[in-house]
């Protein structure tokens, strides 16, 4: 299993779904090896447990990027209305 598959595998909603509903009935108390091991998830061969997590990288960089981007362009948008309203101010 590779590693970071499982800890991507246990954020999915899939799986704290499961987490959920399973505290729901009391099942777990706290949260131990056993509980996690007694969910059933998929297990894809270990190349493409790879390929997934190279996959979820690659679109979490860019949406980094995409985010960068949507700061940068409130920040000019800012400055924007700033200058406009500083014109019609000394009109």
């Amino acid at each position: 299993m590779n590693r970071d598959y499982i800890e991507l595998l246990i954020g999915t909603d899939v799986v704290k779904g499961e987490l959920l509903r399973a505290s729901e009935r009391g099942h777990i108390p706290s949260m131990h090896s056993d509980h996690l091991l007694s969910l059933l998830v998929p297990l894809p061969p270990l190349a493409e447990q790879s390929r997934i997590i190279d996959k979820v990288n690659e679109l979490i960089a860019i949406c980094d990027e995409l985010n960068d981007k949507i700061n940068d362009a409130q920040t000019t948008q800012v400055q924007l209305a700033d200058a406009i309203v500083e014109q019609a101010v000394n009109y």
